[in-house]
């Protein structure tokens, strides 16, 4: 659409655009991973993290992880939780981790999701933050 009888020097969208892409970049789907050392440690943080809708679901998979951990190389059973959530969550997401973790270094990351199908993306946005 062309628009007529206004300042070409003016950037195309008005005033409100830069807000709305902040805002749209804020609400950006992330993944983020976390290990728990045990089934029922994981059960907590997942309903816990959704219940205060820090996060919209959480997927808890059975792994076996080897790290090293105070010079010493470790294997264990863990539960990984895969945290579905956006990028506005980010910061209370992680501190609200690292006060129920029973590690001493939860290991706590993110990735940003690349596509996400609209749908679900949809309920997702709405299960986190202020949403249904």
């Amino acid at each position: 659409m062309t628009r007529t009888g206004s300042d070409s020097s003016e950037p195309s969208g008005g005033p409100w655009k830069k807000s709305a892409e902040a805002s749209a970049a804020s609400r950006r789907p992330m993944i983020v991973f976390c290990t728990a050392g045990d089934e029922a440690g994981g059960q907590t943080l997942a309903r816990t993290l959704v219940e205060e809708r820090l996060a919209a679901c959480v997927s808890r998979v059975p792994v076996q992880s080897t790290y090293r951990w105070k010079k010493a190389v470790v294997n264990e059973a863990e539960v990984l939780l895969l945290i579905k959530t956006e990028a506005s969550q980010w910061d209370t997401l992680q501190r609200r981790i690292g006060e129920l973790h029973a590690y001493e270094c939860p290991e706590i990351f993110a990735i940003d999701a690349a596509e996400v199908e609209a749908n679900y993306l949809a309920w997702m946005l709405a299960a986190c933050g202020s949403g249904g």
